[in-house]
């Protein structure tokens, strides 16, 4: 018999139609939540689109390097350390120093050198911060129809590049370092007497003691020796900065040696017995130069954050500060009476300023590049300038004059100073590898 339309379905017939209703809703179900997620991502602002796409993009590279990682064999390595040296050169310079993988015993250091050293902090009141008035840079600096003697009258070729210099009180000797982590002892007619052997690293300062009877150097090393200034033997190894020491002095006093580093602190010593007695602490970069005055009662500091410090040497106090420059501070100097501080900078300029109250006196453009050193004569009325422009100049300090330049080095002067006794013989020093000795016309 034929099935009419009333007919209800066999149970094949309800199989199948559950199978259909099974897909139907199954398809439903996956395709939804997509759909609900495209429609949201399309209804986002454009940025927030980027942003996914972003995040998407970043997921894919992070699962393909975790795919791609290949072990890598274990090497020893040297160890290395970036340090921005100062900018006595007046340019910013930085060195990277490797350290060998060495066992080497730890050194034994000497009872006096294991004393803790007080470390001084001072926050310097806001008053005392002595700033430059601009108006004053304006002016500009008298010159004078003064000639000098045109030639060196000694030159003495090396095979290195020198560093700095410094005559003995009685002017019979001068002492010169160098990049060849030495320094030389060197009589009147350049003959050298002996060499002061012993440093890691260059020598970028020296200087004798009032006496005559000792040199200190600083090096590139960390350190600073004093040594015998009659045969060179080494007598003390000043060891306490983390970084290379840039700059060291004497007092007129002779009680203490004073040495700068790249470690932003400069450290005053016992000069007799080497102890330290006093590391201070103040600038925010490396200290290009340090300086004391002539009754030996402060201490004169500059760096490359910008600015030179004045300190009392007794209590380490931060007297005031002068702040302004335009570039890194790359040479300081009190006068002989102890009335003036001369500074000279990476921006070309000498600024004179008050030592007792740090007013800013003068500006002037001494130079067509940094200033490298300061010097004056023994009697406080000249100055000698030295500069990358391989140029030496000199000044009378009365009127801001300069008198006349000194040309002859073909590469950056980086110290000339005056004859203690005969104050018209020049000794300078350069990268041009050469030591020159001058006379200039002074009154």
């Amino acid at each position: 018999m034929s099935k009419t339309a009333g007919d209800k379905p066999t149970n094949n017939q309800k199989v199948y139609i559950l199978l259909l209703i099974l897909l139907i809703v199954i398809l439903g179900v996956w395709k939804c939540p997509n759909q609900q997620n495209e429609e949201a991502i399309n209804d986002l602002p454009q940025e927030n689109k980027d942003t996914l796409q972003i995040i998407k993009s970043i997921k894919e590279e992070t699962n393909l390097q975790e795919k791609t990682i290949i072990p890598i064999k274990e090497e020893p390595i040297l160890e290395q350390k970036e340090k921005q040296l100062p900018t006595v050169s007046g340019k910013e310079k930085t060195i990277t120093s490797t350290t060998f993988l060495e066992k080497k015993e730890a050194p034994v250091l000497a009872p006096e050198e294991q004393k803790p050293v007080p470390e001084v902090k001072v926050d310097l009141p806001k008053n005392l911060v002595k700033k430059i008035n601009k108006a004053i840079d304006k002016r500009s600096a008298k010159t004078a129809n003064h000639s000098c003697s045109p030639p060196s009258i000694l030159k003495i070729d090396k095979a290195t590049n020198q560093t700095s210099v410094a005559f003995s009180p009685d002017g019979s000797n001068f002492v010169v370092g160098n990049n060849s982590n030495y320094a030389s002892v060197l009589n009147m007619d350049g003959k050298e007497i002996f060499k002061l052997i012993g440093h890691q690293a260059y020598v970028p300062s020296t200087a004798y003691s009032p006496n005559g009877k000792y040199i200190v150097t600083g090096s590139i090393d960390k350190t600073a020796k004093v040594w015998d200034a009659k045969n060179g033997k080494e007598i003390r190894n000043l060891k306490g900065h983390s970084d290379a020491i840039f700059s060291v002095a004497y007092s007129p006093n002779g009680k203490y040696i004073l040495t700068g580093s790249i470690d932003f602190t400069a450290i005053l010593w016992d000069a007799k017995s080497g102890n330290k007695l006093r590391q201070l602490s103040g600038h925010t970069s490396a200290i290009t130069k340090v300086a004391f005055s002539k009754d030996s009662q402060y201490i004169l500091t500059g760096s490359n954050d910008r600015t030179a410090k004045v300190w009392n040497v007794t209590s380490g106090e931060i007297l005031f500060s002068l702040e302004g420059f335009e570039k890194s501070v790359t040479c300081l100097v009190f006068s002989p009476n102890g009335k003036l501080i001369i500074t000279g900078s990476a921006d070309h300029k000498l600024r004179l300023w008050n030592a007792q109250t740090g007013k800013h006196l003068h500006t002037i453009k001494a130079h067509d590049d940094s200033i490298m050193s300061i010097r004056f004569s023994t009697d406080g009325k000249y100055i000698l300038t030295t500069s990358e422009d391989n140029s030496i100049k000199l000044w009378e300090i009365k009127n801001v004059k300069e008198l006349c330049k000194l040309e002859g080095h073909s590469s950056d002067v980086r110290e000339a100073v005056f004859h203690p006794i005969k104050k018209n013989i020049v000794v300078s020093v350069g990268n041009d590898k050469t030591i020159r000795m001058w006379e200039v016309e002074l009154k």
